[in-house]
């Protein structure tokens, strides 16, 4: 009897050490577990903000990694000192589609997730379906209106502006001036089309100048003048005579009998008009 109590105390002993240790061997694989569960990194999401673009559109991507160290994103040229945040974005350009993949590494290893962006690479030509003005001629100070209407482009200028694909723009030029619409499509080649606006100055006298002003009955004078955007001019007396069909440019001889002003009178070509006078004192 004495063995057989011996024996089932040892049995006893046994059986306790061996719960123990499976005990103690599931609780370290518990924590164990539940450690690698909390640091495994997690991509919350991966996306962009449109999936089907036309070539030339941006898009963006954006993320949010939770328990992550570093953040690689495959697809994207980067210089070597930028670094991924974890939450974040940033636009890109793809010329063609493009699969990018995020890269989440953290102490409980690497997770990856991707996203496609489709690029409609079929490319075509602008067209200028209209390029006008409203007046192409008109006179210094006055103003003329440009309209246009451009289809399939992805940049539209005018004389290198910014503008909207369709529109209108009131322009006053100081001088005549030529407006080149250029429209680029997604082949990347301008297209152009240009309307010029004739701007006609005013008329200037530069100069006009008599060789004497104080003369004695009689006595020769020479009016001269000089000018400037005129086409033709006249010279009239205050007492009514007047020297029709001068040059733009010219001069004259006079007698005169009696004191009298001389107004030159300068016209350009729309009949616009500016003048200058001169009194001749006949003593």
């Amino acid at each position: 009897m004495k063995r057989k109590s011996s024996f089932l105390s040892v049995l006893k002993r046994s059986l306790v050490l061996a719960c123990i240790l499976s005990l103690f061997s599931f609780s370290t694989y518990s924590v164990s577990a539940s450690f690698e569960q909390v640091l495994k990194p997690k991509i919350v999401f991966f996306k962009a903000s449109k999936n089907n673009i036309e070539a030339g559109e941006s898009v963006t991507l954006s993320w949010n990694v939770l328990n992550a160290y570093k953040v690689d994103i495959l697809g994207i040229e980067k210089v070597v000192e930028c670094v991924w945040p974890i939450v974040g974005k940033t636009d890109v350009q793809p010329s063609l589609t493009t699969t990018y993949i995020l890269k989440a590494t953290g102490i409980g290893g690497t997770v990856s997730a991707s996203v496609t962006v489709n690029v409609n690479d079929k490319t075509s030509p602008a067209v200028i379906n209209s390029f006008s003005v409203s007046e192409d001629e008109i006179l210094e100070g006055d103003s003329t209106t440009l309209t246009w209407d451009v289809s399939d482009a992805i940049s539209v200028t005018i004389n290198g502006s910014e503008v909207e694909a369709k529109g209108s723009l009131e322009v006053e030029p100081s001088e005549t001036t030529t407006y080149v619409l250029e429209a680029i499509g997604t082949d990347k080649l301008p297209v152009t089309k240009s309307v010029t606006v004739k701007v006609i100055l005013n008329p200037v006298i530069k100069s006009f100048t008599a060789t004497e002003t104080e003369v004695e009955k009689g006595t020769l004078v020479i009016l001269e003048w000089d000018t400037e955007n005129a086409v033709s001019c006249e010279i009239v007396t205050d007492d009514g005579l007047i020297l029709a069909d001068r040059p733009a440019d010219g001069q004259i001889g006079i007698t005169p009998n009696s004191t009298k002003t001389y107004t030159l009178i300068a016209y350009n070509e729309k009949n616009v008009s500016t003048k200058s006078s001169i009194t001749i004192v006949v003593e």
